[in-house]
């Protein structure tokens, strides 16, 4: 029967503890990386909320988002209208059309007032002119 050298055992120990800290140190980085997608995915749908409240109202000039329908404390939702950006002078100045607007959203976190998700969505302005 062979028994193992004090050497041998040290090395297999050794070579254990390696394999156990980069499992560790994988799932830590996975747990991480999930909690991040999490959090973004939390703000898009925060965002797309606010998106299709504003979308959905007659005026460039909607009263502010209830918490009725935004009810997520400790973020605010600001909303601004503005010309589209990089479009042809012609598509801009056709007879007969209004102009061709962007309506762009920006979700704050109350405690760094830090802006944590922004997005921007072409808007035709069916309405009257504003």
């Amino acid at each position: 029967m062979r028994c193992f050298t004090l050497i041998e055992v040290i090395v297999a120990l050794a070579i254990l503890g390696l394999s156990l800290v980069a499992l560790l140190s994988l799932s830590n980085h996975s747990q991480q990386r999930l909690m991040k997608a999490r959090d973004r995915w939390n703000h898009m749908h925060m965002i797309a909320q606010g998106a299709e409240y504003y979308l959905l109202q007659p005026t460039e000039d909607p009263p502010y988002i209830s918490t009725d329908f935004f009810d997520y404390p400790g973020y605010v939702l600001n909303f601004k209208y503005q010309d589209a950006e990089g479009l042809p002078d012609q598509l801009n100045q056709l007879a007969n059309q209004e102009p061709l607007r962007c309506l762009v959203l920006e979700l704050f976190r109350s405690s760094d007032n830090q802006v944590v998700e922004h997005l921007t969505i072409d808007r035709i302005n069916y309405g009257e002119s504003q």
